[in-house]
């Protein structure tokens, strides 16, 4: 069975830019596994709450009218993916940068954010 790695990761970023705290639970619960990491050059949190909790803050301090989008596609291989974001507006972001994660059993197991 073969990953659709670009499938994960829109979806990935579908669920940090949900508004709704519970939608965006949700999506953590569907595609992360039952203790995942995630860290970046700021944070770092293990588990689900954890993470929920940091996208939960996160999505709070949006700007209206600003989110997360893909640049390029997404490159992925033996379960791992990296991939490429802007955050701000298509055509005017405001921040970038890259991150790659780790899966297990086709869900996201660690996911390394690194900042232009």
């Amino acid at each position: 069975m073969s990953t659709d790695y670009q499938s994960l990761i829109e979806k990935f970023i579908d669920v940090v830019n949900e508004p709704d705290n519970g939608r965006r639970r949700a999506g953590i619960d569907a595609l992360f596994t039952e203790q995942p990491e995630y860290c970046d050059p700021d944070i770092q949190v293990e588990g689900r709450d954890g993470l929920a909790a940091h996208l939960d803050k996160l999505r709070a301090g949006f700007p209206p009218g600003v989110s997360f989008y893909l640049t390029a596609k997404v490159n992925g291989h033996h379960n791992q993916a990296r991939f490429e974001w802007a955050f701000g507006t298509p055509g005017a972001p405001f921040a970038g940068g890259s991150d790659v994660v780790v899966l297990e059993g086709g869900r996201i197991k660690r996911l390394h954010a690194f900042f232009n």
